[in-house]
């Protein structure tokens, strides 16, 4: 992920300091006011990228940095899974250690392996391997802390419950580690979320689901009509509230997201998003063969001070869950104009359709930039993604930089200040694939495929702008909207049979603003 927060601080008005002639202040002529406009995010993003090693092990995790390495998951031999540390500088092999087995009885979870004590000591967490047949689920071993520049253990826990991987704190295990300052585990207990750890009196309401991970702002389960999230619920400031959705739009037909939000604590602001019913006199007329119109401009938003779950503003027609922007951490939206139309026995359509990317203030809800979507784009987002057809995140990503088709062809945009630059025609972007693995994981977002049938890791390969496959090695447009920003101007990408990293530099580029 591109840090382009960090940017931010020179994106400042490049003028002079005022129109003050200089006389009798002793400090000479006042200097002379410059027209070049302020920098943007875009302007100071890399333009051109060169590949500097590459490993050939097939990762089944993002690589992390830690230190002087990198540490990530590799397929070893047969069944079994390594921890492997690559050398930041040339991608070799500093240490590899066996991280489990994994067989037809026995699901592997690949969490967090990268922890911080509470010293700033960076450690590699990781259950003890134990391959072959005797590996099963409820056997007990102990979690292990590695150096990650030598991969020595240096501090252990007592045999513990397999969860066959890494620990983590954020999703609902038995067992959530951290390490002190004197190199020993610290052990707590974690039973279905840390809501049942609080007195009767301040647990949360059956059917609760985090709205964004850790972030104290919960939807409850109704269930309310076909739909089964009732209310939001938070726990941020000194007293809980609770929001029906009732009380945001006064109607039934609205009903709250379960999974589809963001939170700025910083901020102080939830932005809920609110999915709208199917009334049963559109199913009617559905059934008799009349055609149905649905508004694009359907879905609403709403801003929610997190302390108090006082609504601060309202907003209509935006989706904030296309192209997946929920993974972002800045406010951006789908806004939609037109309908789609259903009828029985054809194809449905769109009328007079448009769309728009924008980004918002929190506090407000005001459109601060907008950039106009493709057709082809407005399309794939309202009406194909509704069944399951289609590739919307193929290219478009949703970091703080986003690939966007356009109308005038797919432009390379930031989503903090709606700063962009054209796509050069032919350069190579980075598209997600899939490769088959006879492995089953429970991974949550690492990546990795997940229990049952679902077998396969994900890698990127590089791409044209319509999805296409491509020879062309991956441009600095691929690498900041695709892989791992290692920091220390090294980015790494997942390929199908290796690991590479790459060095990225800027030249003067034109940038524009929508």
């Amino acid at each position: 992920m591109v840090m382009v927060f960090l940017l931010l601080a020179g994106c400042t008005d490049s003028r002079g300091g005022g129109r003050g002639d200089g006389a009798g202040d002793g400090e000479g002529p006042a200097p002379a006011r410059s027209s070049a406009p302020p920098a943007t995010v875009v302007d100071e993003l890399p333009t051109s990228a060169t590949r500097t090693w590459s490993t050939p092990v097939k990762a089944l995790q993002d690589p992390v940095p830690a230190g002087d390495v990198l540490v990530t998951v590799v397929a070893a031999r047969g069944d079994e899974l390594d921890v492997v540390a690559l050398d930041r500088r040339d991608g070799a092999v500093r240490w590899r250690r066996p991280l489990m087995v994994v067989n037809s009885d026995v699901g592997a979870f690949l969490g967090d392996l990268v922890h911080t004590s509470a010293d700033g000591e960076t450690y590699v967490v990781m259950q003890e391997a134990r391959t072959g047949p005797a590996l099963r689920a409820g056997t007990r071993l102990p979690y292990l802390a590695l150096d990650p520049a030598s991969g020595e253990v240096v501090a252990r826990t007592r045999p513990v419950v397999a969860q066959f991987g890494a620990p983590t704190c954020d999703d609902g295990l038995d067992v959530c580690l951290r390490i002190s300052a004197d190199d020993r585990f610290e052990e707590t207990r974690w039973v279905l979320g840390s809501w049942e750890l609080r007195p009767e009196k301040d647990r949360l309401p059956v059917g609760a689901n985090s709205l964004v991970a850790g972030s104290g702002v919960y939807t409850v389960y109704g269930p309310v009509r076909q739909y089964a999230v009732a209310k939001a619920v938070g726990r941020v400031g000194p007293r809980p509230w609770r929001l029906p959705h009732t009380r945001v739009t006064g109607d039934d037909q609205w009903l709250l997201d379960d999974s589809n939000g963001m939170v700025d604590e910083e901020a102080g602001v939830a932005v809920l998003q609110l999915l709208a019913t199917t009334r049963d006199r559109d199913l009617e007329r559905y059934e008799r063969g009349q055609s149905v119109r649905f508004d694009l401009a359907q879905r609403r938003t709403v801003g929610v001070d997190v302390e108090t779950g006082d609504i601060l503003w309202r907003h209509r027609g935006a989706d904030i869950r296309c192209l997946e922007l929920t993974r972002t951490e800045v406010p951006v939206r789908c806004a939609f104009s037109g309908s789609r139309v259903y009828r029985k026995g054809a194809e449905p359509r769109l009328v007079a359709d448009r769309g728009f990317l924008e980004g918002f203030d929190l506090l407000t809800g005001e459109t601060t930039w907008r950039q106009e979507l493709g057709r082809a784009a407005v399309r794939t987002l309202t009406l194909d993604i509704l069944t399951l057809d289609a590739e919307v995140d193929r290219i478009i990503d949703a970091d703080e930089l986003v690939v966007v088709p356009t109308p005038d062809g797919p432009r390379l945009l930031s989503l903090v200040d709606g700063s962009s630059r054209p796509v050069t025609a032919g350069e190579a972007l980075l598209c997600r694939d899939s490769v088959p693995y006879r492995h089953r994981f429970d991974t949550a977002d690492t990546g990795v495929g997940g229990f049952g049938d679902t077998r396969a890791r994900q890698v990127v390969s590089p791409c044209t702008p319509d999805g296409k496959s491509s020879d062309e090695p991956p441009g600095a447009t691929a690498l900041l909207t695709g892989g791992v920003d290692a920091g220390e101007g090294l980015h790494v990408v997942v390929r199908r049979g290796a690991v590479e990293g790459f060095t990225r530099r800027t030249q003067p580029v034109v940038a524009t603003r929508s």
